[in-house]
């Protein structure tokens, strides 16, 4: 009986993990860090997207337009926000089939942050 009704979930949630799957987008993310004064570094947090991987919806003027968003957020080890970005983007095109799939937009969040150790959060938002 155990077995039954744990096949049955799974069929159930699937549906769902199958929907979230085609709304993931790929996104690279990388940093560098560099010594700004005695006691500050600045870091710059690179995030690039794959045009091709963006949705296009068609405007009243017969032009192709992707809105998207680049979030960042920067913790410290203990989980406290130290700050947070969002960088809003539009593209154009006129005609999606010419389109590369392999041209990348890049976005650089410039930040100054005091000596130590932090984590980061990308996301990437197509709206």
């Amino acid at each position: 009986m155990k077995q039954k009704t744990i096949s049955t979930l799974a069929l159930l949630f699937l549906p769902i993990i199958v929907w979230a799957q085609m709304t993931f987008v790929p996104i690279n993310v990388d940093y560098a860090s560099f010594k700004e004064t005695d006691s500050s570094a600045y870091v710059e947090v690179y995030v690039s997207i794959f045009q091709g991987n963006l949705t296009y919806n068609k405007q009243q003027d017969g032009v192709f337009q992707a809105n998207f968003t680049n979030h960042l957020e920067v913790f410290d080890l203990n989980g406290n926000l130290v700050n947070r970005f969002a960088h809003n983007f539009k593209n154009t095109a006129h005609d999606t089939s010419q389109m590369s799939r392999y041209n990348q937009f890049v976005d650089i969040f410039p930040i100054s942050l005091p000596y130590g150790n932090y984590k980061a959060k990308v996301r990437l938002v197509d709206n």
